[in-house]
């Protein structure tokens, strides 16, 4: 009974809330800095695909606008 009797003592239950104490207080700072960059590198990835899908717009609205010159150039010509 004597091992259970020092577990229980006053001052391992000090040393263990301490300890406690100290891996929350990290987990609580190391957590969040961990998702804010996860968060951030998403937010670059689609950043890229925006700027990818904006150059495709434009792209498609020029061949549009050539299409639709070709279309009245061949409705004057007949």
């Amino acid at each position: 009974m004597e091992p259970l009797a020092n577990l229980i003592s006053g001052d391992n239950l000090f040393k263990y809330s301490f300890t406690l104490g100290i891996v929350m207080v990290a987990f609580s700072i190391v957590y969040p800095m961990n998702k804010r960059h996860d968060l951030e590198l998403e937010r670059v990835k689609y950043r890229e695909q925006v700027a990818f899908v904006s150059l495709d717009i434009e792209l498609l609205e020029k061949r549009i606008h050539q299409a639709e010159k070709q279309n009245q150039e061949r409705e004057r010509r007949n």
